[in-house]
This record gives structure tokens, C-alpha cells and sequence, in this order.
């Protein structure tokens, strides 16, 4: 059988799911980025009587806009009792399809590429690039999300940069030498538990979104939801899967790192 020519070759289904997860990374960041600041609400806590919150508002704290001040936000958007746009209900169940839809694609892509005969050189290389690029764009939109900014530090995301980096460098540096890195099992375990982190994090905030922000969710004879999460224990959920993310990382680039003296003995010999 004559082999297909490399660009034919390239252009294939395999590749195109690989490419559709850096697709999928801006997306994902404009979505996590709308997610508004949330203010919390302590149980028992007396609330401000302001122009948006009075004796006839919802005892969840939400309420609706019909008498802000004219010059803040349009008429029709829920606001919380600071002010604040309410949380979107349906915002982060769109996160939570949207990245375990992309996820998929990683373990299709390459059996599709095996399946087909197509397994290429630029799959090889483009399929652990768009796993880092979007797990960082991820990490970075939640760093600087309004919501989230002030439980995600930067460092997290910065981690698992200089992460990338340094297997870039290691790579290259391998390259010179004639040997090629070959994958190593906490690489495995790092895509591993940054998809779980990240897929348990956005069902938490989806669930806990849904049951303060619509009528259909479930409550208790008190009228009280369940399901509703305060906002620090989101928050707290956000920082402990960063420190997940960015242990892993960083153990996967010191398991690599031990390579290095191997490599310097066979660049020197």
C-alpha cells in the first residue's frame, strides 16, 4: 500500500480532535471569567436594608433588580444583597459538559489515530501540548476570575508553566544527546487528577449554583436548600484543587529531573 502523503496524513480525524482541545481552551476561559463575584450570606445574619434588599426580598439573599438605582446594571439582572450580580445557574453545568466533552477527546484521539493507521509525528507532538495549554488556560482564568481570583493564586497556574517549560528544556536538551524522554508514569497520574480536580470542581460549583439560583431546586420543609454551598467553601474547594494541580506538576518535573545527570554523562561522552 502506497503511504499517504504527509499532509494528507496530517490532516486527519485524530489530529482534529487533538487540535479542538486548544480550540476549547479560550472558550472555557471566557466562561469561567463571566462567573460574577458572589457575596456570602452567614445563616442568622441580618441583612442591609438597602434600595436592593428589603423586608419583602427572598431569604436567600437574591434578589431582583426592579428598584437598583437607575446607572448601575440593566433592569432584569439578579443581584445578590451587595449589589452584585447574582451567579448564573447554568454557567458552570455548561463548564463541567464543555471540559469532560474536550477530556474525551484525549482518549479518542489517540485510538482513533492507532484505529485509522494515521498515527503521525506532528500527533505525537501536538497531543501534550494541548493538554498543558489547556490545563494552564483553565488554571489562569481561574486565578483571575472575579469569583475565585481570591482563593486561586497565581502560583498555581505559574507552577505548572515553569512545569512545561522545564520538560521543554529537558526534551530539547535530550534531543542534542540522541535520547528521547519517554513518558513516565506521574505524567500519566499529572493528566489524571488535573482532569478530576477540575471535573469535581466545576459539579461542585454547578450544583451549588443551581440550587441558589432557580426556582426548581430542591429544599427542605424550612425552605432551606441544601445543595447550597456557601461561597468560602467553594473557595476553599478552588485552592485545594490548585494545590492538587500544582503538586502533581511539580512532582512529575522532579521525577524528570532525575534524568539529568544521565544526560550530561552522554552529551559529555
Amino acid at each position: 500500500m502506497t503511504p499517504l502523503p504527509e499532509r494528507r496524513r496530517i490532516c486527519n480525524a485524530a489530529n482534529l480532535l487533538t487540535l479542538s482541545r486548544l480550540a476549547m481552551g479560550p472558550v472555557l476561559a471566557w466562561l469561567i471569567l463571566s462567573s460574577p463575584a458572589r457575596h456570602e450570606i452567614l445563616p442568622g445574619a441580618q441583612l442591609p436594608r438597602t434600595p436592593l434588599l428589603n423586608e419583602h426580598s427572598p431569604s436567600n439573599g437574591i434578589v431582583a433588580d426592579a428598584e437598583a438605582p437607575p446607572g448601575i446594571t440593566p433592569p432584569g439582572i439578579a443581584r445578590d444583597s451587595q449589589g452584585d450580580p447574582a451567579p448564573q445557574p447554568c454557567l458552570f453545568l455548561v463548564l463541567f459538559v464543555l471540559l469532560g466533552l474536550t477530556l474525551l477527546t484525549d482518549l479518542l484521539d489517540g485510538w482513533l489515530a492507532r484505529r485509522l493507521r494515521v498515527v503521525t509525528d506532528f500527533g505525537k507532538i501536538m497531543d501534550p501540548v494541548a493538554d498543558s495549554a489547556l490545563c494552564m488556560t483553565i488554571l489562569f482564568a481561574l486565578s483571575a476570575s472575579p469569583r475565585f481570583r481570591d482563593h486561586f493564586p497565581i502560583w498555581f497556574p505559574l507552577i505548572v508553566l515553569y512545569r512545561e517549560v522545564g520538560m521543554q528544556v529537558l526534551r530539547r536538551y535530550g534531543a542534542l544527546s540522541g535520547r528521547v524522554l519517554a513518558a513516565r508514569w506521574s505524567g500519566k497520574a499529572k493528566m489524571f487528577v488535573q482532569s478530576l480536580a477540575l471535573l469535581g470542581f466545576f459539579a461542585l460549583v454547578a450544583i451549588s449554583d443551581w440550587a441558589g439560583g432557580t426556582p426548581f431546586s430542591p429544599s427542605d420543609a424550612a425552605g432551606a436548600r441544601p445543595w447550597l454551598m456557601p461561597e468560602s467553601a467553594l473557595g476553599l474547594a478552588a485552592f485545594w484543587v490548585g494545590v492538587a494541580i500544582a503538586a502533581v506538576n511539580a512532582l512529575s518535573l522532579i521525577e524528570y529531573m532525575r534524568d539529568i545527570p544521565a544526560l550530561i554523562r552522554e552529551r559529555q561522552a
